[in-house]
């Protein structure tokens, strides 16, 4: 087991349950799908990974970099705005986490 696929999997379930969470709580779809498709990337990515198949490194990496410029993009429009941002700069922060563990730390082979 890699540090890469299990940080990688925890993204996933943060991602996941997020998007879930929006779900439930503010009945955002967007923000179902959203959690759906990046953290879906990241679990396969992750179990992927966990099997010594480098392909999952790149799922991975496409849903947090993918998170991570729509985040930054919701910051900007908060700025501009004037508005609170703090739950886009949490989940900002945790996709860029997640893109600096899987280009930072070495394989994702076991």
């Amino acid at each position: 087991m890699t540090f890469q696929a299990f940080f990688t999997l925890l993204y996933a379930v943060s991602m996941g349950g997020g998007g879930w969470a929006g779900w439930r709580f503010a009945r955002s779809l967007p923000s179902l799908l959203g959690g759906v498709v990046v953290g879906g990337l990241a679990l396969v990515g992750s179990l992927l990974m966990f099997n010594g198949n480098e392909t999952g490194r790149g799922m991975a990496l496409l849903g947090a970099v993918l998170a991570a410029l729509f985040f930054g993009w919701r910051i900007s429009q908060g700025v501009l705005r004037r508005q609170s941002f703090g739950r886009a700069g949490g989940i900002l922060f945790l996709s860029l986490l997640e893109v600096a563990v899987l280009l930072f730390t070495g394989s994702a082979t076991p």
